[in-house]
């Protein structure tokens, strides 16, 4: 079972994140069965850089992407199980 991925809350950049109502959701890739679909990054912008150009070295491990970005209306759902640790994300367009 591949270690689980989690942000640390007590950075200030996730601290940030949290104290502008972004959420923040970790992938760990090396995970079986784990993936981002490549749709994702070509249809929206890594934000990284706008919101915090002092980290944009990490454009490749971190992506903040603007769901409403196209659609005020999109928003991104996430269906978890804790017990499985397993999850579905998906942008739900027909808000």
């Amino acid at each position: 079972k591949a270690k689980s991925t989690e942000p640390s809350y007590g950075t200030h950049f996730f601290q940030d994140l949290v104290e502008a109502n972004i959420y923040t959701l970790a992938i760990n890739l090396k995970a079986e069965g784990s993936f981002i679909s490549d749709s994702l990054s070509s249809n929206y912008t890594n934000m990284l850089s706008i919101i915090c150009p002092e980290d944009s070295r990490f454009n490749d491990q971190i992506k903040i992407y603007n769901i409403a970005e196209h659609n005020k209306h999109h928003t991104l759902n996430v269906i978890m199980v804790s017990e499985t640790e397993q999850s579905i994300g998906f942008i739900n367009t027909n808000n």
